[in-house]
């Protein structure tokens, strides 16, 4: 069930990008490039996609929003490496004359080196700097001062000035601290947790309690291996039907003579046969921990503990 609910989120995510790309399109349709890049950005968020990333920084680019332009094209080129040779060619043409327009005009390049890798840089003050920074790279700041804030999971906050000034680049070096692990909790000896005393007068007799029977432990739950076996039929039957879809959107590309048309079509049939990979690993995955389950269910003893006045009595039935 939790891969069900996993595979639904994901093609959740697919529709919600979907969304918000028509709708940068149609923006940028109308010249509004910034309100397309937000929108681009937004898609990125939902499904983590390199030509996302490289389209936020194209926006930003026709809207000669340089310093935004320079940021996400060059982390389109950093993740982007899967891309069209010719396509990363033109972004790389691009930034390299953004980068050109930058170096003369008031802005200082700043060249993030963070550690762990994975830390990002949130900037109080300037355009550019909307959202956190991921990792290290050169982004450029228009003049005037700046505070950074390096997080990463599991290490301490680390925060630095920096004062953009003149065209000459600056380091900013940073590496994170390790968080110390939380300190013990320390039990005193007159808390309540503390050990108890109890005195039994001279004359009375403390019994033994009467032996009482204990309930023989049960066989795992039916439940989840057919839970488990359900899901993955259910994740390989969507599998299919966006495999089918690809194939279908492929032979309606190769049939049809409009090259507009054409490149929808292929991006469409690249699109449903991803999910298709999708739902084929987490079917995979879910008839592994379908045979799991049966496999425990089917080989899960009986146990049956009966106690009595020296000691307890154990049975065991079942198959190993």
């Amino acid at each position: 069930m939790i891969l069900l609910a996993t595979a639904w989120q994901a093609a959740a995510d697919s529709g919600a990008a979907d969304r918000a790309v028509a709708e940068a399109q149609t923006r940028a349709a109308k010249n509004d490039f910034v309100g397309a890049a937000a929108k681009y950005r937004e898609a990125f968020k939902a499904e983590p996609r390199p030509d996302l990333m490289c389209n936020v920084g194209v926006a930003y680019y026709k809207a000669k929003d340089l310093p935004r332009a320079q940021r996400y094209l060059d982390q389109c080129l950093s993740i982007g490496t899967s891309l069209d040779r010719a396509f990363i060619d033109k972004v790389k043409t691009t930034l390299t004359a953004v980068e050109g327009a930058l170096s003369s005009s008031n802005h200082t390049p700043v060249d993030l080196l963070v550690q762990p890798t994975s830390a990002t840089t949130a900037v109080e003050g300037g355009v550019p700097f909307d959202e956190p920074i991921l990792g290290s790279r050169r982004v450029w700041f228009p003049f005037g001062k700046y505070r950074l804030t390096v997080h990463a999971e599991g290490h301490v906050d680390h925060v630095i000035e920096v004062e953009a000034k003149d065209r000459n680049a600056v380091a900013a070096r940073v590496a994170l601290k390790v968080a110390p692990p939380p300190p013990p909790i320390e039990v005193g000896s007159g808390s309540a947790e503390g050990s108890a005393t109890i005195e039994v007068g001279s004359g009375s007799a403390i019994e033994p309690p009467s032996p009482q029977p204990l309930p023989p432990i049960a066989k795992p739950s039916l439940l989840p291996p057919i839970v488990a076996t359900t899901a993955s039929a259910g994740l390989g039957i969507l599998a299919l039907g966006f495999y089918l879809a690809a194939v279908d959107k492929a032979n309606a590309a190769g049939e049809t003579g409009d090259r507009a048309v054409y490149e929808e079509l292929v991006d469409q049939a690249r699109s449903r046969q991803k999910m298709s990979w999708l739902f084929s690993g987490l079917a995979g995955a879910g008839a592994v921990v379908s045979g799991i389950l049966w496999y425990r269910y089917a080989a899960a003893p009986t146990v049956e503990v009966q106690a009595n006045g020296t000691g307890a009595a154990i049975t065991l039935s079942g198959r190993w």
